[in-house]
């Protein structure tokens, strides 16, 4: 009889730490929203909540566009896409702040126009002469490995009191997948 109750007890110590690996402790919540890491009288959320309010908001999202190499668009209108990317972005409500490699960018020509006719090859010149300042920055990376390049857009969220990110991560894929997509199609 007393083997058989070591026997259960150490079957019961093994699977505690299998049932905490593989499903998780029972009543583990986890969250992105940095209220929910400090208590209501901490000192930091009040400076958080002033930062916010005052300054800018601070919940960061980076957004990644990769054009491959082989995709037919010049540099110019590379900086296109991601410039449309970033204002399909900023008409997402709670969206506060998009910054792109096109928001340092010199006016960019339209599409139409003899003056933007003649003008956009140059701003293509002009812009291709000028990446290097782009990857300093880190608003676009040249990986050689995969012939492509990587594009970065900066977003900022205002931060709610619920804070459901995965509802606003979709929401930015709903609001700038038609637009690659279009783009995808030509």
């Amino acid at each position: 009889a007393i083997v058989c109750v070591a026997l259960m007890l150490l079957t019961a110590a093994g699977l505690f730490p299998w049932r905490v690996m593989n499903h998780g402790p029972v009543g583990l919540k986890t969250s992105v929203d940095v209220r929910d890491l400090f208590s209501p009288s901490n000192p930091f959320l009040r400076d958080y909540n002033w930062l916010d309010k005052h300054v800018a908001p601070l919940v960061p999202v980076e957004v990644l566009v990769r054009i491959d190499d082989d995709v037919k668009l010049n540099t110019l209108e590379r900086m296109e896409l991601i410039r449309d990317t970033g204002r399909a972005i900023k008409a997402i409500p709670r969206v506060e702040g998009v910054m792109t490699a096109a928001t340092y960018a010199s006016n960019l020509p339209a599409k139409g126009g003899l003056r933007n006719i003649i003008a956009r090859p140059r701003a293509n010149k002009q812009l291709s002469e000028h990446l290097n300042h782009f990857v300093d920055s880190r608003f676009l990376y040249l990986d050689s490995d995969k012939h492509s390049q990587w594009w970065r857009i900066s977003v900022r969220l205002r931060p709610g009191a619920e804070a459901d990110y995965t509802k606003y991560l979709n929401e930015l894929h709903e609001h700038v997948e038609p637009l690659l997509k279009e783009e995808r199609e030509r």
